[in-house]
């Protein structure tokens, strides 16, 4: 008989509030993805990244990089 593999899962926004063990595998139902947990809230996103995931991690960051799908456009060295 073979062994099952059962992965945490949730919506984006369960996702965002849950602060998995480092390393841990959850999967993002609303996004189809694989989220790789590190110790705080939200996890590290794997997979296909959008234009909106970009976006808001430049936002996380400060605005301090701009990007788009195919290059950085600009970069505010402090």
């Amino acid at each position: 008989m073979g062994r099952t593999l059962q992965i945490k899962r949730g919506t984006t926004a369960k996702l965002a509030e849950y602060a998995g063990p480092f390393g841990e595998p959850t999967f993002d139902t609303d996004r189809g993805i694989i989220v790789i947990q590190n110790e705080t809230a939200g996890g590290i996103p794997q997979g296909v990244i959008t234009q909106a995931d970009l976006d808001e991690q430049t936002a996380a960051l400060g605005n301090e990089i701009w990007v788009n799908a195919q290059n950085i456009q600009q970069l505010k060295l402090t």
